[in-house]
């Protein structure tokens, strides 16, 4: 399976609370901007919160795609007016890919897999095998668009060595 759209893969409770707290970090960023891929997007890679939901969503993914994964990193994106997701394969630690529509200024805005455009709707996940398809999406022409992206690896797999994209702090137990 190269792809599956995974409704409510976030809790209506998990988006709100990510909505709020994106738009908060959008509104006081100085600092953290993706040039790479956007125009210079507000972008967070390994953002704290994001990396617990990325460990916490690890078991609700493997029992959709019945494979045993570990957590890598989670990145997220606040894409306003004029943005574009070139068309691109990701790196190995992206090995499995979830891209979670967060919230939005209304528009709705197709996410590309392999040619195939997906529409999401809040809360919703879009499994990929990031470094395997291509993945894109066209300009966008609405205020705001919040989306995160949490990636994994196969446990008995090749890229296995990507555990934690090689970050010593990001643990699986409890303070």
């Amino acid at each position: 399976m190269k792809y599956k759209l995974i409704k409510n893969f976030f809790t209506n409770y998990e988006v709100d609370l990510c909505s709020d707290y994106m738009g908060l970090q959008h509104r006081t960023n100085n600092t953290k901007f993706d040039f790479n891929q956007s125009h210079g997007d507000t972008a967070f890679y390994g953002d704290m919160l994001f990396d617990v939901l990325l460990m916490r969503k690890t078991k609700v993914l493997e029992s959709e795609i019945n494979i045993k994964l570990l957590p890598t990193y989670s990145f997220w994106r606040c894409y306003s007016y004029n943005s574009i997701l070139k068309n691109h394969k990701d790196r190995p630690a992206c090995e499995f890919s979830v891209s979670v529509h967060i919230d939005s200024s209304g528009e709705r805005w197709p996410f590309i897999v392999d040619g195939k455009e997906f529409y999401l709707n809040q809360g919703d996940g879009l499994f990929y095998k990031g470094n395997e398809v291509f993945h894109s999406r066209p300009t966008f022409y609405g205020d705001f668009y919040l989306q995160t992206f949490l990636h994994y690896v196969n446990a008995e797999g090749e890229f296995a060595d990507h555990i934690r994209d090689k970050r010593s702090y990001l643990g699986t137990s409890k303070v």
